[in-house]
């Protein structure tokens, strides 16, 4: 079978309204990846077996994840839909959470054993975060559309621990110290202080929507560190502490956490609740899948709690049975329509064409098959060429960019030493201040991720695909200083929201330039985060130069991309070259070694002849995109003409001191 067939037969049977079956085939098909090393905790790895490449490739990686996460929330809300077209006065229920409510196939977990009892509408998603659900904001259509009467919510557990947070947290070990002595508390105050802040936001939105909704909450049990876990075992272990003291810390970590959501419930009044589910997986490890997540059993516990809570305060006692009909034609109200893309639309290219995780709704890569066949064809071309030198005049505009001492050969050295000049560092961590991630909201509901920076004159670039329409931007986030400090501790991030007063677009070469509201929610002013300089002329990366990347992958704290990212070559509007990107990588900047702007990411290359597999990644020339903001304005774009007039206000102020970096008041009072 291949990837389109498997995708079409389970549509079918949710059509068909053969759940039971669906869930067999995914089952067949699904397999944890025992190998794998995610970052986020509350994740469940996954891989797909015995299917084969047709027409859309089989995803790997995190478009796995993403691909049977997105079919079991299907399942479940089409057995949702049948239950409340059967008797629509059932109590309803809504859930948003992470890996405990939607740990996909290989384990039952709390949700499914809660939607035995009660219909259950489902949002969750493995790896999620509190931060994303609080932006998303997916919750709010959710309860509008499907009036719940109690809305379940999990999470903090990836906000705390994911993508090397829990390491921050500790402290060296030290003989005889107690366990509380190996915490950083302050940094534990900030991150657990974080995820309240997007609690408070979430309920206060949920109950906005509909002001009589019950809302529980739930901590987490005692989760047990294992010797060599990746989630908590390494860490412990790199910091020196015996795993017996590191049960001790991680019991103190959730039990602050379990104080605070006591707390906070009891701040809410009578329409939030508290549940407390530890001990109900217990110490022993049999009850453990693994060092975060309960067995099948283990989980059944929890969900026990639950529904006697949802039980005594709603004084609902009601039991389901969904019945499963070998076929039969029902109007599902649009929770088991056939995806308005593929998936293969939503997942392919490495995922850098996604975003994590966008649950609601796929945005669309930008490429279509002929486009990734010519893309194929050109990174073959310039493989094969990759030896032969470049043109003069390419090399002399690279020497005219160029930073380095004045006599130094620059063509002389591209890739073969590992030697910068030191103004390198602060230049990177200069221009690193002008990328945001992008918050994007689709009208009508549903949310994405992406990456973007700031040009100059208020204005932001990323991908089309990233940001589509200015009905998009008028609603989506640029959020600025989301990222780790020099201490290792998150800094306060700024929301900047977008504004359609200009918004210029090119589906051909996949840019958007959007305007940014000049300060943001928390009064910090634009400028400050200065921004990245167009340079005009070609050649400022040559074929065996390093590029960098800044960029927010899965949505996540800012990271960068350094050194080993070789630039293969130039074909059309296209650079080619060799780099590590992620899910929520669109629309990052691609930077030469002197972080000087050369293209802007879009989609990575796969490899035909090995499906699931990506040789390198492709950005669109800045050169390029000057050129189709100049023709758009000739052509009488009035957003063309207006951002044209921008970029050439500030190229007439002669070329930056800093040699690529933008003149923002920040970088301004630097120079």
């Amino acid at each position: 079978m291949t990837f389109d067939e498997f995708r079409k037969t389970f549509e079918r049977m949710l059509k068909n309204e053969q759940f039971e079956e669906a869930e067999s085939l995914l089952e067949k098909h699904a397999r944890l990846d025992e190998q794998a090393d995610v970052a986020m905790p509350f994740q469940a790895p996954v891989v797909l077996r015995q299917l084969r490449m047709g027409t859309e490739p089989v995803p790997e990686g995190q478009g796995v994840i993403d691909a049977v996460t997105r079919m079991s929330r299907r399942l479940r809300n089409a057995r949702y839909a049948r239950a409340i077209e059967d008797n629509p006065n059932r109590l309803r229920v809504l859930e948003e959470g992470d890996s405990w409510y939607q740990y996909p196939v290989f384990l039952r977990d709390i949700i499914d054993h809660v939607a035995k009892a009660f219909p259950v509408y489902s949002l969750s998603a493995p790896g999620d975060l509190v931060s994303n659900m609080a932006l998303n904001g997916e919750y709010i259509a959710a309860i509008r559309d499907q009036q719940p009467d109690v809305f379940l919510l999990s999470g903090a557990g990836n906000d705390v621990l994911g993508s090397g947070r829990f390491r921050h947290l500790l402290l060296p070990y030290r003989e005889g110290a107690p366990a509380e002595a190996l915490l950083d508390h302050d940094r534990l105050k900030q991150g657990i202080g974080r995820v309240m802040g997007a609690y408070e936001h979430i309920v206060s939105t949920a109950l906005g929507a509909k002001p009589d909704l019950q809302i529980f909450l739930h901590g987490y049990d005692h989760v047990i560190p294992r010797k060599g876990g990746g989630w908590l075992g390494r860490p412990l272990a790199e910091k020196g502490i015996p795993l017996e003291i590191g049960q001790e810390i991680v019991k103190y970590v959730l039990d602050r956490f379990n104080q605070e959501l006591v707390i906070f419930s009891q701040n809410k009044g009578k329409a939030v609740h508290y549940v407390d589910l530890r001990g109900k997986v217990g110490p022993d490890p049999q009850s453990w899948e693994d060092e975060l997540h309960p067995t099948s059993e283990g989980y059944g516990r929890c969900a026990e709690e639950m529904i006697t809570q949802i039980r005594q305060i709603t004084g609902r006692t009601e039991d389901l049975t969904v019945v499963s009909p070998e076929s039969r034609d029902v109007d599902t109200r649009g929770v088991i329509a056939p995806a308005s893309i593929s998936l293969y639309d939503a997942l392919r290219l490495n995922a850098a064409q996604t975003v994590h995780p966008p649950k609601s709704e796929r945005q669309r890569g930008p490429r279509n098959q002929t486009d990734i066949a010519e893309a194929q064809r050109e990174l073959t071309e310039l493989v094969q060429a990759y030896d032969q030198p470049e043109p003069a005049e390419l090399v002399q505009n690279r020497l005219d960019y160029s930073l380095k001492p004045a006599g130094q050969s620059f063509e002389a050295t591209i890739g073969e030493n590992n030697f910068d000049e030191f103004f390198v560092l602060p230049r990177g961590a200069r221009v690193g201040h002008a990328v945001a991630r992008i918050h994007a909201r689709r009208p009508g509901g549903g949310a994405s991720y992406g990456t973007g920076f700031l040009i100059g004159g208020g204005l932001l670039m990323t991908n089309n695909h990233v940001l589509s329409s200015r009905e998009m931007a008028e609603g989506s986030i640029a959020l600025f200083n989301y990222q780790y400090g020099e201490d290792g501790a998150p800094v306060s991030p700024s929301h900047f929201r977008l504004r359609g007063d200009v918004f210029l677009t090119s589906v051909g070469l996949d840019y958007s330039i959007v305007q940014v509201e000049p300060a943001s929610t928390e009064g910090t002013q634009l400028d400050t985060f200065g921004f990245i300089e167009l340079l005009p002329l070609s050649g400022k990366a040559l074929k065996k130069e390093f590029v960098n990347i800044i960029q927010h992958p899965s949505g996540d704290y800012k990271k960068v991309s350094l050194r080993e990212n070789v630039v293969v070559g130039r074909a059309r509007e296209y650079l080619y070259y060799v780099t590590d990107t992620m899910p929520g990588s669109s629309g990052s900047p691609v930077l030469n070694e002197e972080w000087q702007l050369t293209a802007i990411h879009h989609m990575a290359i796969p490899d035909p002849s090995k499906p699931g597999k990506y040789r390198a990644n492709r950005g669109v020339r800045i050169s390029s995109i000057l050129a189709d903001i100049a023709k758009q304005s000739s052509d009488g774009s009035v957003d063309a003409a207006r951002v044209q007039k921008i970029l050439e206000a500030l190229r007439s102020k002669g070329p930056s001191s800093l040699g690529g970096l933008g003149r923002g008041a920040g970088a301004m009072a630097a120079e």
